[in-house]
């Protein structure tokens, strides 16, 4: 979780409850902003690609000590 506004504004959240983890507008926001680090929680395993984190949901409570290490 970000420490300050500031940091808040350097990732991106996105929910997704369904196995289908296509996200136009996260793909679209990442083009234009450049987040430091994009979050998807979802039904799927947890993972990173690059700047995208996928958290499966029941993980939710594990955010900070995911994005800290």
């Amino acid at each position: 979780m970000p420490a300050n506004i500031e940091d808040a504004l350097s990732w991106l959240n996105q929910v997704k409850s369904d196995t289908s983890v296509i996200a136009k507008s996260l793909t679209l926001y990442n083009n234009e902003y450049h987040p430091e680090l994009r979050i998807r929680y979802s039904s799927k395993n947890l993972k990173q690609d690059g700047g995208l984190l996928n958290i499966p949901l029941f993980m939710v409570d594990y955010t900070r000590k995911l994005i800290d290490r």
